[in-house]
């Protein structure tokens, strides 16, 4: 019997819940359901609508939903540790709450991560990140964008310079060797690209063309 492999979602959450709550319908309605297995909410905020929203989110997805909250405010990276120490699946998606995945991007990336053990890391075009960015084409949806490139790009991936943290798949096999994020890059912003150096001596770094995901500009919320 083959054994199904599996990821868990890491969203560090800092107030915004209107985008926490698209996030993860996106999320749920978008991923499989046999290979979506743990979704971590780690919330580094005191806010009364916040934690208002998670307990709502966790009453109508169930047992699928881990909310864990912190007793002080621990910024983006540790927030992001503190749920990537609870990853038991296969692969781990650190996921910021500014992003919809697309349709079946969970599934993509690990498809990606099963043709080579080497990789370690890979992420998806977006449509806000940096010079992994693709605009939307004008008169389309992110959800036909991801369709386009999947008719266009399907299975194609290439070695990364860079990779963007807000929708990043880690293997728990280069997670286990490489460790955390480094915390020093409190409160965020760059840890990533760090972590990639770091894995860079242990694991491939990948690019996934066939899939995108729409970053958008959270203003009010720190972990943009």
């Amino acid at each position: 019997m083959v054994c199904m492999k599996r990821c868990d979602v890491v969203i560090p959450v800092y107030k915004s819940p209107e985008w926490v709550e698209l996030c993860v319908y996106a999320l749920f309605q978008n991923s499989d359901e046999a290979t979506l297995n743990k979704v971590y909410l780690i919330n580094d905020s005191e806010d009364a609508f916040t934690k208002n929203c998670l307990k709502n989110l966790k009453a109508k997805y169930g047992d699928k939903i881990v909310i864990k909250q912190n007793k002080e405010n621990l910024g983006f990276t540790g927030t992001a540790n503190r749920g990537l120490r609870l990853v038991t699946a296969d692969y781990a998606l650190l996921l910021n709450t500014d992003c919809l995945i697309s349709k079946h991007t969970i599934e993509k990336l690990m498809r990606h991560m099963q043709t080579d053990n080497r990789i370690g890391l890979i992420c998806p075009i977006s449509s806000n990140a940096a010079n992994l960015s693709l605009d939307i084409l004008e008169g389309f949806t992110y959800t036909q964008m991801d369709e386009l490139l999947e008719e266009r790009f399907a299975g194609k991936m290439f070695n990364a310079c860079t990779v963007v943290g807000n929708c990043l798949m880690i293997s728990k096999k280069c997670l286990d060797e490489v460790g955390l994020l480094d915390e020093i890059y409190a409160p965020g912003y760059g840890e990533e690209t760090d972590y990639q150096f770091a894995a860079m001596e242990k694991a491939n770094i990948i690019i996934a063309l066939g899939t995108t995901v729409e970053n958008f500009a959270a203003i009010e919320s720190k972990y943009s």
